[in-house]
């Protein structure tokens, strides 16, 4: 039989795994990833400034105990450039601009919060969950208390997505980090997580408590994100995956309820026998020439990223620092020397804010700023450099629409066309990298299965 050729277009991590994936579970596959920018990667990639290289944020590669994953993604990370550390150690500042270095969830049991026995009663009191909630305020309300809700959780998404929680739809909270808050010691957590239910809302006053056994990996070297996608590349083209950069899809020609052929840009058509599509589904209708029967649009905020280089070291020793206080413009900060463990000058670090109305005007002045109000930097350190980068299609609103139209339109997408599989955020099921990635295999191999079972056909034919 002919070579089936699978087109993968997008080369996020969801695009660059699914290649390697394929070509390897499938190697009489013929795979073509393709990419629209200069480079693998989209946010995982690096920016180089002053001889220092820069991430689009936090990103730091995790294991998940799937070797079949795990095997593909970092079996090359382990030589003298890569560091290795189960502890992921994050910290954060969540009220009173207060840093707490033990844990990136929420520490809210800060010396200003004088309703806390009353927050912790109220989540300790007996709820029948409800299976759909109709918003994250009705959710909060009753999960948290509405005194917690008003005190953090409401002027808390209120800065970093610029709506309010009725607004947003039930569970998107987690999205950005807000799944569990610590409400006391580690001794009165411990005791509580004991129980379940308040498991799913508390979380260990130390992030070493109940560690995961998944590694992470970053590099030691003066790389950031970058590097290991350049690894994964050099990885895809050494199984025989074909890697176009800079090329678009310009339009799909349709046969029998599926794809045939695809034109890309430079007007080159080719034959495909399956589509991985990691792109927003809307423009996958688009490519084919369909209406995508919606007439939703998704509001996006832009994420500004401001890269410093300071002469002295920070006074924290977090990898980075989720910020939840509604006090701050910064939604997250990277601290790359401890990353890196290289601690020598200059010293970089990343912070990033989320666009909208109450953020809009702040500065790198007003940035640097909250970097000393949060114990992350000594008022008389020295800003060697600063560099302002901006994201533009950064972060969705998360409201009730947007997730369902996201599930609907990637529905009608896989039922349009026969020979089509939405993976990454494209299949509006998963948005997390570890879900990414094992949803990957599964849709993965469903979709190529028959590709292989017609293939060992063909050689029995061919032996006989």
């Amino acid at each position: 039989m002919n070579q089936p050729h699978v087109l993968i277009v997008g080369g996020g991590i969801a695009g660059i795994f699914a290649a390697l994936y394929s070509k390897t579970q499938y190697p009489h596959i013929r795979v073509t990833l393709i990419e629209q920018a200069d480079q693998l990667g989209g946010l995982l990639a690096s920016k180089r400034y002053g001889g220092i290289e820069f991430d689009y944020g936090t990103h730091v590669p995790r294991t998940t105990l799937i070797p079949q994953i795990d095997s593909l993604l970092f079996a090359n990370l382990k030589d003298e450039h890569w560091r290795q550390f189960q502890d992921i150690n994050a910290g954060n500042v969540s009220l009173d601009q207060h840093l707490y270095p033990f844990s990136g969830n929420p520490f809210l049991a800060t010396p200003s919060n004088d309703g806390l026995s009353a927050q912790l009663n109220h989540i300790q009191t007996p709820r029948i969950e409800q299976p759909h909630w109709s918003s994250l305020h009705t959710q909060l309300n009753e999960q948290f208390g509405g005194d917690l809700v008003s005190r953090f959780f409401a002027p808390c998404l209120r800065k970093k997505l610029g709506v309010e929680l009725t607004e947003l739809a039930a569970d998107s909270h987690r999205l950005i980090g807000l799944s569990r808050v610590i409400l006391g010691d580690s001794d009165l957590m411990s005791t509580l997580k004991d129980e379940p239910r308040l498991d799913a809302l508390l979380a260990f006053a130390k992030q070493t408590q109940g560690m995961s056994k998944a590694i992470n990996f970053y590099p030691k070297i003066n790389r950031g994100m970058g590097y290991w996608v350049e690894l994964l590349h050099k990885q895809a083209i050494s199984l025989g995956v074909a890697i176009k950069l800079q090329t678009t899809v310009k339009q799909f020609k349709l046969s029998d309820g599926g794809i045939s052929h695809v034109e890309l840009s430079g007007h080159h058509i080719e034959p495909v026998d399956h589509v991985c599509w990691t792109s927003p589904s809307a423009l996958l209708f688009k490519a084919c020439g369909r209406n995508p029967q919606s007439k939703f649009k998704p509001t996006i905020r832009s994420t500004r990223l401001f890269h410093f280089t300071f002469a002295q070291p920070f006074l924290s020793d977090n990898n980075y620092i989720d910020v939840n206080d509604p006090q701050c413009d910064a939604f997250r900060v990277t601290l790359y020397p401890n990353l890196r463990q290289i601690h020598q000058a200059p010293y970089a670090c990343t912070v990033e804010v989320i666009i909208n109305e109450f953020t809009q005007h702040c500065s790198w002045q007003s940035i640097a700023s909250e970097l000393v109000s949060m114990g992350i930097i000594d008022a008389d350190n020295t800003i060697i450099m600063h560099v302002e980068d901006e994201i533009k299609a950064g972060f969705p609103i998360m409201s009730p629409e947007f997730f369902k139209e996201s599930l609907a339109m990637a529905t009608r997408a896989q039922a349009a066309f026969k020979n089509i599989t939405l993976l990454g955020k494209a299949s509006g099921r998963v948005f997390f990298m570890q879900d990414v990635l094992i949803d990957c295999v599964a849709q993965l191999d469903q979709a190529l299965a028959g590709y292989q079972l017609a293939n060992a056909q063909s050689n029995q034919l061919t032996k006989k």
